[in-house]
């Protein structure tokens, strides 16, 4: 199941679900080993169906709408994985072993350096009230298991920390999972237990204590005095829980945050465990790395037009302003000129100042020198001063846009 699975880039449980939804046959368990050893199997018979709409299917992988590069990590990463796990040849004349479950290869004596500080807390440390063992904190890889599943998540991650090493990938223990990093990109997976919350059924000496309880409580109202405080605690807590946590020992990989498409999430099945799928969980990390790093490039992007966009805007707002002040200022250059041309004609009719006395020979003078005055700021370098002094007419133009006015927004990014 898993062989065929991997060619729909799916799930091998993936794909027994979609089987069993359509009453499509499955080999058990064992059958092909069976098989391959020449013991007697039964073959399931595949039953036509007459339903045209059941003559095909069509399975939707995920993996076909990621990026091409995405696609190609996990592709090259597993044919790399397969490589290495292909068997070597069996000798013909080497007799098939009998089928006996092996024995588990936990608990591991040498873990990885990386891995061993989260190793002794996991041994070390005693179960809460959920019955859960903690190695969260710094220097830690971010497990919650229940005593049980201790030995097997070690041997899990073990194995996982030296797959990831092989692939220049050396995780790092961020208190809240193992993070590996490539470049600017990051990913942090975190290992859990997956827990079943039942109403919890009472023994007998639960039910006699808490009978007891009931009754002290009765005792302390009926004998309190009025200025007595509250009843301790104990006398309102009840004498047993009313949930319990079940820890069903099925372990759970996931990578925190968003996949975009990519596999975040790892866990026990009913045909598939974790121990066989490490090498999995570790493309999984290159693929998700890969994805961030195209995300994040095309975030980069995105920003790099926005900020390209809001400089333009900005040169046009700048270019606006400095439009209305060469208005502005040619305004004043014309009502200078007009007021020196006036003058000079005014001047030119009053006649010689030598006949004029009193207050109209002093306007006279005042004009006279105002008409100076402005003749001085009407020459060209006083003018090419002023203009520069506003950065009206500048060369270079630095708020020259080669792309002329921006014609889109600048509310989106």
């Amino acid at each position: 199941m898993m062989h065929v699975a991997a060619q729909f880039v799916v799930t091998g449980t993936g794909l027994a679900k979609i089987c069993d939804r359509y009453a499509i046959p499955t080999p058990p368990r064992g059958y092909w080993a069976k098989l391959q050893h020449g013991k007697k199997v039964k073959q399931e018979p595949f039953v036509e169906v007459e339903d045209p709409r059941l003559q095909t299917l069509v399975i939707h992988a995920g993996a076909w709408r990621l990026p091409d590069e995405v696609r190609e990590v996990i592709q090259h990463a597993k044919a790399r994985q397969a490589e290495r796990q292909r068997p070597p040849p069996t000798p013909p004349e080497k007799s098939p072993e009998p089928d006996i479950a092996p024995a588990p290869p936990w608990p591991v004596a040498d873990v990885h350096p990386l891995l061993r500080r989260t190793a002794q807390a996991l041994r070390k440390d005693k179960p809460n009230a959920d019955g859960a063992i903690q190695a969260t904190g710094e220097g830690m890889a971010g497990v919650v298991v229940g005593r049980e599943a201790v030995e097997r998540a070690i041997y899990i991650l073990d194995a996982l920390v030296r797959s990831l090493v092989e692939r220049g990938l050396p995780p790092t223990m961020a208190g809240d999972g193992m993070r590996v990093e490539r470049g600017k990109d990051s990913a942090t997976i975190a290992t859990s237990e997956r827990i079943r919350r039942e109403k919890h059924i009472p023994t007998p000496e639960e039910l006699a204590a808490e009978e007891r309880r009931k009754k002290r409580l009765e005792r302390y109202y009926a004998t309190r005095r009025t200025w007595d405080g509250p009843a301790p605690l104990d006398l309102y807590a009840q004498a047993y829980p009313a949930i319990d946590t079940i820890r069903t020992g099925d372990l759970v990989l996931q990578i925190q945050g968003w996949g975009d498409g990519v596999r975040r999430t790892w866990a026990d099945g009913r045909t598939q465990r974790l121990d066989r799928m490490v090498e999995d969980v570790a493309t999984g990390l290159e693929a998700i790395l890969a994805a961030r790093r195209l995300q994040r490039e095309e975030r980069e992007e995105r920003e790099r037009r926005y900020q390209e966009r809001a400089r333009r805007h900005a040169w046009a707002r700048q270019r606006a302003e400095r439009e209305k002040k060469r208005e502005a200022f040619l305004d004043q250059f014309m009502e200078l000129r007009q007021e020196v041309d006036a003058l000079e004609a005014w001047l030119a009719r009053t006649g010689p100042t030598s006949e004029l006395a009193g207050s109209h020979a002093r306007l006279i003078g005042w004009a006279t020198a105002r008409l100076e005055t402005l003749r001085q700021r009407l020459e060209p370098d006083q003018i090419s001063a002023a203009l520069d002094a506003d950065k009206l007419f500048p060369e270079p133009d630095e708020l020259h846009d080669d792309l002329g006015e921006p014609d889109e927004p600048l509310s989106w990014r």
